[in-house]
């Protein structure tokens, strides 16, 4: 499992951490909590976010966040969402997720 954490590209506050199997599962994860769809696809250059990765058994790390993500539309609110569910993964560990103020 790895820990992954997404940065605004102009701000280098964490806005939201997460455990997860991988990439593709950590951006699904982001997705629904922050009710927008999220891509790793596009111009670096255009990104509006930066991923963080690294070991979850490794909590003390600088963040430099370098994998560039990608805003593609807002989502209506999901109902799991709300509930506070995971990405709809199965036997994995909960994500968790923490916001910096």
């Amino acid at each position: 499992m790895m820990r992954y954490s997404l940065h605004e590209i102009d701000n280098p506050d964490v806005i939201a951490t997460t455990i997860a199997a991988d990439r593709d599962e950590a951006l699904e994860w982001f997705s629904e909590k922050l009710r927008l769809m999220l891509t790793f696809e596009g111009d670096p250059a255009d990104a509006e976010y930066l991923l963080d990765e690294w070991p979850e058994g490794l909590f003390a790390r600088a963040a430099s966040p370098t994998i560039p993500v990608f805003v593609v539309s807002a989502m209506a609110a999901h109902p799991q969402a709300s509930q506070g569910a995971g990405c709809g993964q199965s036997g994995t560990a909960q994500p968790r997720m923490g916001f910096s103020t």
